[in-house]
């Protein structure tokens, strides 16, 4: 049987190093970026009062230590901010990711303790996708001493933002690098690999557990597609497979004759949005051919699984960490994700993969673990961001490895990946540990 290897990555997640521009169009009216400031102290009403348990670990068993204990004590006094600023409105806006964040905040004071017993608090600045919005928030935060940790979410002009905040000399953790803004920007940490974790992986993944002796990559005609497209080929120079790239139109939604211009492969992958998962999907059924597939983070969009669920069964798909979709009772981190969604959401979140929000998650709970390494006493802005480079992981359903200054981009400090494949709709787990693209590169 020709076994196929399809990775459908968001586009959002693949204006990378090696492409992409700080200047693309993708701004929407501009509206004044505010600050919505969120207590999280939140009262606990409503929640479980049965052990929490800590997250912080990796794919497989449970990670949590001892002091796990200390669940269900509602945080009280002085609330420590966070400065969180995400493209929350516009046309590509991700709402959901801010959810993700407020609703770690809320488990975090009500069934975590805080941080040594002081609450949280998030302290919000929303962008819609422009060069303006990203400078105020910038500005706004650079300007606020009350701050102790500033964060990013998924951001389109990164460049403006980090330009803003580290001229006042401050650091922020982003979440996930974008745009080349992203990459070249001093003041920032990122704890995420983005698409050279997910997108390498893949590719590692086809090569070198798959046997793939000939890849071919399908991609969205344009810079952000044909940057996946680079990277794939980039990292397969180091392997013994062979590559071929196919571009496919802007608003193509037949893949068959991409599929078909490939030719006789091994490996498919396929550089694209969620449609492309559901193109790719049914141009396979349309053609009759039955193999392993594989998709990507973009392919657990329920709009997806809920119209080709059953025609991507058994496919790979590549994540920064455990996903949502292994279910209850496979990981530790996703099981307190999962309770914490049905305890503290507030009905936003259509599924539990919306905009990525668990990524957000994740973050949250990641630099709590920095601040009580840090100590609440000696907790204030310095200190922290002076302490961003001593946090080696793991972040909760995301990276397992964090090392800074990176390997390939100083500000990056991850390229971990990890690869699963669709069971019934679910998520299951074929790799032990994550594939950390740099040693395989020798970056």
């Amino acid at each position: 049987m020709k076994k196929l290897l399809v990775s459908a990555v968001a586009l959002a997640l693949l204006t990378s190093a090696c492409g992409g521009d700080d200047d693309d169009d993708t701004s929407s009216p501009a509206t004044t970026a505010g600050a919505d400031t969120t207590v999280g102290s939140a009262s606990t009403e409503g929640a479980d009062t049965t052990t929490a348990t800590e997250p912080g670990g990796s794919t497989g068993d449970s990670s949590s230590d001892s002091d796990a204990a200390a669940a269900q004590v509602k945080a009280e006094g002085e609330p420590i901010k966070i400065g969180w600023s995400n493209v929350d409105e516009g046309p590509s806006g991700f709402p959901g990711y801010t959810e993700g964040a407020r609703i770690a905040v809320e488990y975090i004071n009500n069934e975590l303790g805080g941080v040594d017993g002081r609450p949280l608090e998030l302290v919000t600045c929303s962008q819609v996708g422009d060069e303006a919005s990203a400078t105020q928030c910038g500005q706004q935060f650079a300007n606020d001493d009350s701050l102790t940790a500033l964060m990013t979410g998924l951001l389109f002009f990164g460049g403006q933002f980090y330009g803003a905040t580290s001229s006042q000399g401050r650091t922020v953790i982003g979440t996930v690098p974008l745009t080349e803004g992203d990459y070249g920007a001093e003041g920032v940490r990122f704890w995420g690999s983005g698409s050279v974790g997910q997108l390498g992986a893949e590719a590692i993944f086809a090569a070198e557990n798959l046997g793939a002796k000939k890849i071919g990559v399908l991609y969205r005609d344009e810079p952000a597609g044909q940057a996946g497209a680079d990277l794939v080929k980039g990292i397969l120079e180091k392997t013994d497979a062979e590559f071929v790239a196919v571009p496919v139109a802007m608003g193509a939604s037949d893949y068959a004759p991409a599929i078909t211009a490939a030719g006789e492969v091994d490996a498919l992958i396929l550089v694209t949005d969620t449609t492309g998962c559901i193109g790719v999907a049914n141009a396979l059924a349309q053609l009759g051919q039955d193999p392993e597939i594989s998709g990507s983070a973009s392919c657990q969009d329920p709009s997806a699984l809920d119209t080709v669920g059953d025609k991507m069964e058994g496919w790979y798909f590549g994540e920064a960490g455990p996903t949502p979709l292994l279910g209850e009772g496979v990981n530790d981190d996703v099981d307190a994700y999962l309770k914490a969604i049905d305890t503290y959401g507030n009905g936003t979140l259509e599924s539990p993969v919306d905009d990525f929000a668990y990524w957000a998650f994740g973050y949250i709970l990641a630099v709590r673990s920095l601040m009580e390494d840090i100590g609440v006493d000696n907790l204030t802005p310095e200190t922290f961001d002076a302490a961003i480079d001593t946090f080696k992981g793991p972040v909760p359903l995301g990276a397992t490895n964090i090392s800074c200054p990176g390997k390939t981009q100083p500000n990056v400090c991850t390229s971990d990946g990890w690869i699963f494949q669709f069971q019934d709709s679910k998520a299951v787990e074929v790799i032990d540990e994550p594939i950390v693209v740099d040693d395989f590169t020798g970056s």
